[in-house]
């Protein structure tokens, strides 16, 4: 018996199905099956019984459930204490939006590299859009975005970070700068510049104005170029409220204020849900959370 023996029984007392567990845990099916024969040799006992396509566990596998729960959570909490007394250390890879990456994370990923020495830390741009295949994959261990709700997943777990507004905005020599404040009607024939079809901005503006008549002739990945492009274009856009507060500030571009538009996104930190996440892993997140959560209550 070995732990990976135990992680393909947990596994599969979750899935119900070989192939489910052997996609889960990349394995192939035969051993996933060569996992599970070798427990039921181990205990003398039949742990599974299997109806047609469908599985489930015997009165033997569901006694035996509860004890390799404990027996696993023993063995996380054994390697935690062994990595924590030799330091936090070893290789993470993030992949960050562009937003998030520039104007909330600079300053605590060099308060982590300062704290924690040992750890080798890379950091990319990624398009949210590939985020749960890279995660699944296995070439990066956080995903940091933007979502409009809490995402709940089987196969991910999500940490919640902090909130941030969105702000619909213009340059400052545009019409609609020159108004207090902005209805649906203003923005009908409008052009905006928007991030991914799929981004949660897109969807808002989608959402706010449902089927009133506007015009997106571009999606652009970079919110960089979105700002520079409305400072010296006549077209709107949505992005979080970091990113364009300080070109507001300096009147380069001009916040609109609309009644309906009273939305933010959710910053979300994303790992592969396993049954044993790395100590350098889960002290990331657990840096990052609470420096969030200290930046947050001082606002």
């Amino acid at each position: 018996m070995n732990i990976q023996q135990l992680i393909t029984f947990l596994t599969y007392s979750e899935e119900k199905s070989y192939t489910k567990v052997a996609l889960k845990l990349n394995y192939a099916v035969s051993t996933v099956a060569d996992h599970i024969y070798n427990l039921e040799k181990e205990f003398g006992v039949k742990l599974i019984s299997k109806k047609g396509k469908k599985g489930e566990l015997t009165e033997s596998g569901e006694i035996l459930l509860p004890y390799i729960h404990s027996i696993l959570r023993e063995y996380e909490e054994a390697i935690d204490a062994v990595e924590f007394s030799k330091g936090i250390q070893g290789d993470i890879k993030i992949a960050s939006i562009e937003s998030i990456a520039l104007y909330h994370l600079q300053e605590i990923l060099y308060k982590f590299m300062k704290k924690y020495p040992n750890v080798n830390m890379s950091v990319s741009i990624q398009d949210p859009a590939n985020f749960q295949k890279l995660l699944l994959r296995e070439d990066i261990d956080v995903a940091i975005k933007y979502d409009l709700e809490d995402s709940i997943s089987d196969m991910f777990d999500t940490t919640i970070l902090f909130n941030t507004p969105v702000v619909l905005f213009c340059n400052s020599k545009h019409n609609l700068a020159k108004k207090e404040s902005i209805s649906k009607k203003d923005l009908k024939m409008q052009h905006f510049i928007m991030t991914q079809k799929d981004s949660p901005y897109t969807k808002l503006l989608k959402h706010i104005l449902e089927d009133d008549d506007y015009h997106i002739p571009m999606y652009i990945d970079s919110g960089v170029l979105i700002k520079k492009i409305v400072e010296n274009e006549n077209v709107l856009s949505l992005l979080p409220e970091a990113m364009i507060k300080d070109d507001i500030e300096k009147n380069i571009l001009h916040k609109l204020n609309m009644k309906e538009l009273d939305f933010s996104v959710t910053a979300h930190a994303m790992t592969l849900k396993k049954d044993w996440q790395r100590p350098v892993v889960k002290e990331f997140l657990k840096f990052i959370k609470n420096e969030f959560d200290i930046l947050h209550k001082t606002k």
